[in-house]
């Protein structure tokens, strides 16, 4: 399957940190630097990829719907 980003690093709205999460996934966000999020995050995707590689088809194609709401 081909790579897909799951998480996204914004500007936290209440101080001056950012934020690394996945708009599809409880998973608390993790809270730092713009840096400390680049740095966080390809260890979050790989975590992502690896989850998604083991999920149904069906459970795939829900969660590429969801993802395509907040491109």
């Amino acid at each position: 399957m081909k790579n897909i980003k799951f998480t996204r690093i914004e500007k936290h709205p209440l101080n001056n940190n950012f934020m690394l999460y996945c708009p599809v996934s409880y998973l608390a966000p993790f809270f730092g630097t713009r840096a400390q999020c680049k740095e966080m995050q390809p260890k979050w995707e790989k975590k992502f990829n690896d989850s998604f590689e083991n999920l149904s088809k069906e459970e795939q194609e829900d969660i590429m719907k969801r993802l395509e709401l907040y491109n």
